[in-house]
């Protein structure tokens, strides 16, 4: 029943756009995710806890929870490597 809403990229900044929308969560494409209801954490942890609880629920697994959304397209991390001259 969400919608999405871009903000800047951030901690403060994701911060300060879920308090304006009030919205309980919030991620970004570098993986860290917020939880509105945890005064805003940044947390690998409630999100491990949350997909444990969603796999508890069912009888799928995790691969088959994430089948529908691996349709989308998927950019790989990017590095760059400065050379010396």
């Amino acid at each position: 029943g969400g919608h999405p809403v871009r903000g800047r990229v951030g901690h403060a900044f994701m911060k300060a756009t879920m308090r304006q929308y009030r919205a309980p969560f919030g991620g970004e494409f570098s993986a860290h995710y917020y939880f509105g209801d945890a005064h805003y954490t940044d947390s690998g942890a409630l999100l491990l806890i949350q997909v444990i609880n969603v796999l508890r629920q069912t009888d799928q697994t995790l691969s088959q929870l994430l089948a529908p959304y691996r349709k989308y397209p998927k950019t790989p991390e990017i590095n760059f490597v400065q050379l010396n001259k």
